[in-house]
């Protein structure tokens, strides 16, 4: 049941977006989801400022990443 409800919300929040409803309900989730966004849009903002002003520092990932190296009969190569 609420499997069914929430399959309909996720189809009304989908046709709100791609502006095929009209309405009070769908001008009040169409308001929702702008505030979120500007919500969204000065985190995002926020997190680009401190990474500018070296309050955040970005990190590589922790090991090197390697494609695997194979033999043409299939089996892996010993790295030297």
């Amino acid at each position: 049941m609420a499997s069914r409800q929430l399959d309909e919300f996720e189809q009304f929040a989908i046709e709100v977006i791609l502006e095929r409803r009209k309405g009070k309900r769908a001008s009040l989730l169409r308001f929702v989801l702008w505030m979120l966004s500007g919500v969204f849009r000065r985190i995002v903002a926020f997190r680009l400022w401190l990474f500018r002003k070296r309050v955040l520092k970005s990190r590589s990932p922790g090991a090197w990443l390697f494609p695997s190296v194979t033999s043409p009969s299939g089996e892996p190569e010993k790295r030297r």
